[in-house]
């Protein structure tokens, strides 16, 4: 899967959680509105639809924090 297509997805997760797109270049934490538990949820979407699996250090990353940084992380197969 393509980056861009991760990206996709992750789009759609985001429209689907708050209605709207988020930037894929900004910090989604500080503009989308996600709470704590919806971010454990993004994870779990994450490691339920692309064959990724995040490690504690991964959520210290800079990527971590843009849907593009974290299209990046997957796409790159990151741990998983």
């Amino acid at each position: 899967m393509s980056e861009q297509d991760i990206l996709a997805a992750l789009q759609g997760w985001f429209v689907e959680k708050t209605g709207t797109e988020a930037d894929p270049a900004s910090r989604y934490l500080e503009t989308s509105g996600l709470d704590s538990f919806e971010v454990i949820e993004l994870i779990g979407f994450i490691e339920a639809n692309f064959p990724f699996r995040f490690q504690s250090g991964d959520f210290q990353k800079a990527e971590f924090f843009s849907l593009n940084g974290l299209s990046h992380m997957i796409a790159a197969g990151g741990n998983g």
